[in-house]
C-alpha cells in the first residue's frame, strides 16, 4: 500500500525524523493497537497530530480514550490502513482541518 503523503510530514523543527515516518509506515502495513500508540500522538502538520487527522476526516472516530483497570489506554477503535493515509494526506496537504475544541 503506498503512501506518499507520509514523505511530507511536518513539525515545527521540519519534516519528521526518518524514525517517526518510519512509524507512520509501520502503522499503514501493520495497523494494530500497539502501533497505534506509538503514532496517535506525532504532530505531522504545524499544529494536527494524526489523532487529530484522523478525526477531521472521520468525526465519527472516538475523540477520547480510556483506561483499564492496570492503567493502559484502551481505544475502543483503531484506524485503518486507508482512513490513516486520507488523514495524512488531507492534513499535509490542505490548508484547513477540522479543529477540535
Amino acid at each position: 500500500m503506498k503512501a506518499p503523503s507520509i514523505e511530507f510530514t511536518f513539525n515545527m523543527l521540519g519534516p519528521l525524523s526518518p524514525w517517526l515516518r518510519s512509524a507512520l509506515y509501520n502503522y499503514v502495513y501493520f495497523p494494530n493497537h500497539n502501533n497505534w500508540e506509538e503514532i496517535y500522538s506525532i504532530l505531522i502538520s504545524n499544529k494536527h497530530t494524526v489523532w487529530q487527522a484522523v478525526l477531521a476526516v472521520d468525526p465519527t472516530f472516538p475523540n477520547s480514550i480510556s483506561m483499564n483497570s492496570d492503567g493502559e489506554t484502551r481505544w475502543s477503535r483503531i484506524p485503518s490502513s486507508e482512513l490513516l493515509i486520507k488523514a495524512i494526506s488531507n492534513a499535509v496537504f490542505k490548508k484547513e482541518l477540522y479543529e477540535l475544541s
